[in-house]
């Protein structure tokens, strides 16, 4: 038996709230429903159900600090065929330092992963085929959107069920970063 599955940073209500007001504007896009806005800190895939339990375990072991970012600005990453509109966050770093973290720690229990650069974000929408001058506008309209500083206090393993309507999360596991009084 396998599971689908990744590790994500919740998001809390009031900011899904703010982020909702800039998912509008492009007749195409599939907006991220509400549910599933999250920033991955890793894909794993499918894995054996062992393997997803052993994961499971070993984060416990993951030993960080809460922290506060801001999430802001859309951008987009141009796939084959297909566009992926996001939002940055501010600052990286601690987001960083937390993946690695948990990358080292489950690296024997998942697949090999490719080496790529990571880019802390959240997605917001997939976009099939569209016009560049809407796209622009868009990011025009948008480009000095902020949701207020907030808490990252958590992270969270992820399963993931494919339906033809959009993927189901659950999360299946939480794990809290010690709080240092921000």
């Amino acid at each position: 038996m396998f599971k689908r599955c990744f590790v994500a940073l919740p998001i809390p209500e009031e900011i899904i709230d703010e982020i909702q007001t800039c998912q509008i504007g492009l007749s195409n896009a599939k907006w991220t429903k509400r549910e599933n806005l999250h920033i991955t800190l890793h894909f794993i895939g499918e894995i054996p159900i062992e393997n997803f339990r052993m994961i499971q375990e070993t984060l416990k072991e993951v030993q960080g600090k809460a922290f506060s970012i801001r999430i802001k600005n859309p951008k987009v990453f141009y796939k084959k065929n297909q566009q992926i509109l996001w939002l940055g966050n501010e600052p990286n770093e601690p987001i960083i330092s937390l993946r690695n973290q948990i990358l080292k720690i489950i690296q024997k229990f998942v697949p090999p992963y490719k080496k790529e650069e990571y880019v802390p974000h959240l997605t917001i929408a997939r976009l099939d085929r569209t016009d560049r001058k809407n796209l622009n506008n868009y990011l025009l309209t948008y480009e000095n959107f902020s949701t207020k500083e907030f808490m990252i206090n958590s992270f969270g393993l992820y399963s993931s069920i494919l339906h033809p309507k959009g993927a189901i999360y659950t999360q299946e596991e939480i794990y809290y970063l010690e709080d240092h009084g921000i």
